[in-house]
């Protein structure tokens, strides 16, 4: 488990294996950098393939959030790519994908893509299953996608119940941006 104390800057680096981000409520403002590049480690000599793992995202600490998970910086961190995930108390630069991200009780919007439609081609065909738990249980949150139909334009598919455990489980075409929230909307464009 990697975590922040909430220093003004801080680095978390993840690299191969299975990492879990857990951030703790800072009492000032902080930008952190979330680094989970699928790549070889810079410090440690490849002897195997790489074990890239399941990698979880870890906000449950804050009163709310929202952040985009396929807002990712390229190569270095750029005011573009720059996530204010909660206004003036958390600031995030996304490196690399998170399959999983822990919200809080409040009203979380969780932006995301499946990577084969981050780099789609003609091999990503069909709905890819998400599940998003630590959510507040026995909640209605909102379900929208860009491209949720292919025609490049907004499909709204109404509400996911999170259940008992807190967890939302519901499918977008691969090549569907998604926002599940509980956070009121107002008409969203064709």
């Amino acid at each position: 488990m990697l975590g922040a104390r909430a220093d003004e800057l801080d680095l978390m680096l993840g690299e191969e294996g299975d990492d879990w981000y857990r951030v703790a409520l800072p009492s000032h403002s902080v930008t952190l950098t979330l680094d989970e590049v699928r790549k070889y480690s810079e410090t440690d000599e490849a002897t195997d393939q790489p074990r890239f793992g399941v990698d979880v995202l870890d906000l449950s600490n804050f009163p709310s959030i929202n952040i985009d998970l396929a807002k990712i910086c390229a190569d270095q961190p750029t005011p573009d790519c720059l996530q204010a995930v909660v206004p003036g108390l958390l600031n995030v630069y996304l490196f690399g994908l998170f399959e999983h991200v822990i919200g809080t009780a409040g009203n979380d919007t969780i932006l995301g893509l499946d990577t084969r439609g981050a780099a789609l081609d003609a091999t990503a065909t069909g709905p890819v299953a998400y599940s998003i738990g630590g959510l507040p249980p026995n909640t209605l949150f909102h379900l929208i996608a860009w491209n949720g139909s292919g025609a490049g334009t907004n499909v709204d598919y109404g509400f996911i119940d999170s259940g008992g455990g807190g967890t939302a489980d519901f499918s977008v075409p691969v090549d569907g941006i998604f926002a599940l929230t509980d956070a009121p909307l107002g008409s969203l464009p064709g």
